[in-house]
């Protein structure tokens, strides 16, 4: 139960503070859920009516260094591109063998298993590696979900399903 809630009286463009601390203190019970890509929180009345649900999502997964197996569906032999997901700064550095990229990640807590990537910078050095690095910039653009496979692969898919990537843990000493 949540009582005597105090809060600041800035100004918040975007949320109702006064109708989210009423809400809290109408709270009796909770239930939590867990999937394998989010954790929920629905908060509930005296009556075990549903008043609030709340969401965190669970790609922790990806944190780590990864390798490029697949772009697009195609098998990458021996590729020099890491990829370092760090999920609590919400930030990607990637390293092609040419170039180095780096990024912001937002994750969606609307949907299941959302990530995408934005603010991506990449140096501007000639590369000559068939287009490969090209081939996984456009698919990185494209990502919109992630898929934990097992504990060493990952697919990131596009906004239609479909494996744009398709990565490997990559273990560091």
């Amino acid at each position: 139960k949540f009582t005597d809630i105090i809060s600041t009286h800035n100004y918040c463009s975007d949320t109702n503070v006064y109708l989210f601390n009423m809400l809290l203190e109408k709270v009796h019970y909770y239930k939590i859920s867990d999937t394998n890509q989010s954790t929920t929180l629905e908060l509930m009345n005296n009556y075990r009516q549903v008043i609030m649900v709340l969401r965190k999502h669970n790609m922790e997964f990806l944190n780590g260094i990864w390798g490029v197996v697949e772009i697009d569906n195609e098998k990458v032999d021996n590729s020099p591109i890491r990829f370092a997901v760090d999920i609590p700064l919400k930030s990607i550095h990637c390293q092609t063998g040419c170039n180095i990229i780096n990024g912001e990640i937002f994750i969606n807590p609307e949907k299941n298993s959302s990530i995408s990537f934005h603010r991506l910078n990449s140096t501007k050095n000639y590369c000559n590696d068939n287009g490969e690095e090209m081939r996984f910039l456009i698919a990185l653009e494209e990502v919109e979900f992630a898929v934990n496979v097992d504990n060493d692969n990952v697919e990131l898919l596009n906004k239609r399903g479909h494996r744009v990537l398709k990565l490997r843990r990559v273990q560091v000493e």
